[in-house]
Parts: structure tokens; sequence; C-alpha cells
């Protein structure tokens, strides 16, 4: 990012980036329009929540309809605990029956073994 320093033209006083944002007082836009810290503030405040608010009444976002976004960080601690908790029975689920294959791979495997050196001995 570019820091202007402040210089004169024709009568007017540009801001460099530092100073604009700590100057409180009236400042003339690009129009000619006189406008305080507050007004401009406000202005951006509405046009980012505007965006923000983008298809947020539809439930849709990006024109596509009946969609909803849910991200982590919007669940309460309800909905965190219930995710928690379903996190945790699908890993016990994965580790319980994962086990059983475990343990039944290896009896196969060792009935395969077995089996191999019977007939090698035999």
């Amino acid at each position: 990012m570019e820091n202007k320093q402040s210089y004169e033209t024709k009568n007017t006083n540009v801001l460099s980036d530092e100073e604009r944002r700590s100057f409180d007082g009236l400042t003339i836009d690009e129009e000619g329009r006189e406008q305080s810290e507050e007004d401009i503030r406000r202005a951006k405040q509405a046009e980012t929540k505007g965006a923000y608010e983008y298809g947020r009444d539809k439930n849709s976002y990006d024109g596509f309809p009946k969609m909803k976004v849910y991200t982590f960080s919007s669940l309460g601690w309800k909905g965190k605990l219930v995710l928690a908790t379903l996190a945790a029975v699908a890993l016990g689920v994965l580790f319980f029956f994962g086990s059983l294959f475990l343990i039944g791979f290896s009896v196969v495997a060792v009935g395969v073994a077995l089996l191999a050196l019977l007939r090698k001995l035999f």
C-alpha cells in the first residue's frame, strides 16, 4: 500500500492514509460534498452490511434457492456439544469395527499361513 505524504494542490490539502485515519473533522469528498467522519463510517457500515446480508432473507447464497450455509462458529454451545458427541460416537464405532476387522484379518492371515505351511510339509 502506498503511503502518500500530504501536499497542497490548488488550495486543496490532500491527507496521507495515516492522517486521514486520525483526522476527526469535516472533509470534502471528490464530488464536493462535505462529509464528517461519522457519515463516512455509517456509509461504509451500510455498504458492508448490505453485502453480507445478500440472500440471507431467502436462505440462499449466490442464487442457489433454499440452500442454507452453516458454519461451526454459527453454532451455539448446544450445537457444538451435539457435534462433539456425534464425532465421539463415530470414532468409537470406527475403532470398534476397525479392531474387529483387524482381529478377523489376523485370524485369517494366521490360518492361511498355517495351511501354506501344512501343504509344504505334506
